[in-house]
């Protein structure tokens, strides 16, 4: 069991960590290409994309999920199948509803009236690309199948690639960039599902279980707003109090610390539900707590010192990935950062509740920590702009945190060791005072921010994992095995 996991794992860590470099490779010609002013325009519609997707998809992502793994095969397909086409057409008449209300929507995201509205067809459309796209990555994890999760993840990275090195190459203007982008993306898509039908067939569709798909996500709709709320609310917020380029800024530094926390931790977390789903319908307790060990413990112990390391090295990182107008943007990474890393561990308590059925305290928790996020951006944001908008979005966050631990206690399906999260605790902490004395020396010796960078990520990286060994984390026997297995392989 945890062989085939962190096969899986293995292939979806490369094909992420493909991906996410090169978002953070592409991201410095992208801020350069664009500016500030535009880039705020590019993220402000990747916004709107978020807003209204999940009506579209109705919660039945986490319902195929929940449903269909303990499947048949050919019951998995034609269950599949039969979701396709409500997605389809859920599809349709969404992408009418945004048509009809363009002037609308232009004005609450973008804040002018006119001079944006013909972006809205192209955000339907990227709309919908998305969604079937993520309908294709989800088919594959519901098949247990990590390599062509990895593959077609591959195949995406290289696709933006060519078209974002493209634009820059031609100098194309952001509405050309977009509309390049969403074609390509929608050329892959159609390439993906037509493999999907040549490799496992072509059924009818059965409807039979649609319902409880539907009805499952349900529940989860107002969940999948209010989490909206948590991470895009302040973008509405900072419209009316401040200005694109300055989302721009703020939309860099959150653009990061996405990059960052999912590819270290998507790998290990991806295939966790489907997995977990599996071991309770076999009622293995031992291999629930297996699978929660290595999966979570993997999860914190490379999360908590990227989160750190990102408050040391926001500067030289900033000055690395964008011109000197994005430079606001540096000491918002390690709070970004730090937001998103409790989202991530937050979803492996939220399975528990799922499994237990009670997917209802998900929604009324992200409630909460949405009213939370509200209250603050409305408290922050006003006198502190990019800076509140970020701290509001952490406050939320810890309160979605603890209000999902003590709600989710009684259906916990695994044990917390507090030994293991105090060890990686003592071994970030070491690291960051290293850090911190060796930035302060480099910064008298040195201006180079990339020479910086990488001195500071390298000693940083080697203290956290002799610390790691230091405080029994990881043994010695574990790691002399492991770089066995390496050099056999390499052999």
């Amino acid at each position: 069991m945890l062989r085939e996991h962190y096969r899986n794992a293995s292939f979806i860590a490369v094909a992420g960590l493909i991906a996410r470099l090169k978002g953070l490779i592409l991201l410095p010609f992208l801020t350069r290409h664009l500016g500030a002013l535009d880039f705020g325009i590019w993220s402000q519609l990747t916004v709107i994309v978020s807003v209204f997707a999940p009506l579209i998809v109705l919660g039945t992502d986490s319902g195929s999920i929940r449903y269909l793994p303990q499947q048949a095969d050919k019951k998995q397909l034609s269950y599949y199948s039969a979701l396709f086409v409500f997605v389809l057409g859920m599809s349709f008449f969404g992408a009418i509803g945004i048509i009809s209300f363009d002037h609308q929507i232009v004005f609450l995201f973008l804040d002018d009236g006119e001079a944006h509205v013909r972006f809205i067809p192209l955000v339907v459309a990227s709309m919908i690309v998305t969604i079937l796209s993520n309908m294709n990555l989800r088919w594959f994890l519901i098949r247990n199948d990590g390599l062509s999760h990895s593959i077609v993840t591959v195949l995406q990275a290289i696709v933006s690639a060519i078209t974002v090195t493209y634009a820059l190459f031609f100098s194309l203007e952001i509405y050309d960039l977009v509309l390049l982008t969403v074609a390509a993306d929608g050329v892959l898509v159609l390439l993906v599902i037509v493999a999907i039908l040549v490799r496992d067939g072509v059924v009818s569709p059965d409807f039979a279980i649609l319902h409880k798909i539907v009805f499952f996500g349900l529940p989860l709709l107002p969940s999948a707003y209010a989490m909206l709320g948590l991470n895009l609310m302040d973008r509405i917020f900072l419209v009316r109090y401040t200005s694109i380029a300055e989302i721009g800024m703020y939309s860099l530094a959150y653009g990061v610390g996405m990059i960052i926390v999912p590819m270290l931790a998507k790998p290990f977390r991806n295939m966790f539900p489907a997995m977990m789903v599996k071991l309770h319908a076999r009622g293995d307790v031992e291999g629930m707590q297996l699978l929660f060990n290595h999966s979570a413990g993997v999860v914190f112990g490379l999360l908590l010192p990227a989160v750190v390391g990102l408050f040391l090295v926001g500067e030289p990182l900033i000055a690395v990935l964008g011109p000197p107008e994005f430079s606001p943007a540096a000491y918002l990474l390690g709070i970004v950062a730090a937001s998103y890393s409790l989202s991530t561990l937050n979803n492996y308590f939220d399975i528990c509740l799922s499994i237990a059925h009670r997917q209802v305290w998900t929604t009324y928790i992200i409630v909460l920590a949405c009213t939370v996020n509200l209250v603050f951006n409305m408290l922050l944001i006003p006198g502190y702009g990019i800076w509140g908008a970020a701290i509001a979005t952490l406050i939320a966050f810890v309160a979605r945190f603890l209000a999902t631990l003590i709600v989710s206690y009684n259906y916990w399906l695994f044990k917390l060791s507090i030994m293991f999260v105090l060890r990686v605790i003592i071994s970030c902490s070491v690291m960051a005072f290293i850090v911190f004395l060796f930035k302060c020396i480099f910064e008298l010796k040195s201006g180079s921010p990339f020479v910086g960078l990488f001195i500071m990520v390298f000693i940083g990286g080697g203290a956290y994992g002799v610390m790691l060994l230091i405080t029994e984390v990881i043994s010695f026997r574990d790691l002399r095995s492991f770089l066995c297995k390496v050099m056999s392989k390499v052999a």
